[in-house]
């Protein structure tokens, strides 16, 4: 009686290589500029272990969160830096920085 000897694995030959063509730079300037930008927004949020519907959320939530956050400073960002430079003014000089009559009038009275 002959043992079976165990299947040795065999040599890796080019054929089963993976397939990098598709991690290589494209030679278009514009596309490689998008390319590298893909690279880097999957290497930072590893997209590559995420299903499509799991990235399409996190994108999803991550851009509603960027546009929320864009709104916010566009309606408040003016309205505060008004009241910051009113209330510098008031510490660095000691005026409020207001200009508004009825403080005009106040101020004259008091003379």
């Amino acid at each position: 009686m002959s043992q079976a000897r165990p299947q040795q694995p065999k040599p890796s030959s080019r054929s089963q290589r993976p397939e990098v063509a598709t991690m290589r730079p494209p030679k278009a300037v514009v596309a490689r500029l998008f390319w590298r930008w893909k690279l880097w927004i999957g290497g930072t949020f590893v997209t590559a272990m995420l299903e499509p519907w799991e990235t399409f959320f996190l994108f999803s939530v991550m851009f509603l969160f960027f546009f929320v956050l864009v709104g916010g400073i566009y309606r408040y960002l003016p309205s505060q830096a008004v009241f910051l430079s009113n209330r510098l003014q008031y510490y660095l000089v000691g005026t409020d920085g207001s200009t508004n009559a009825g403080s005009a009038v106040y101020r004259a009275a008091e003379l």
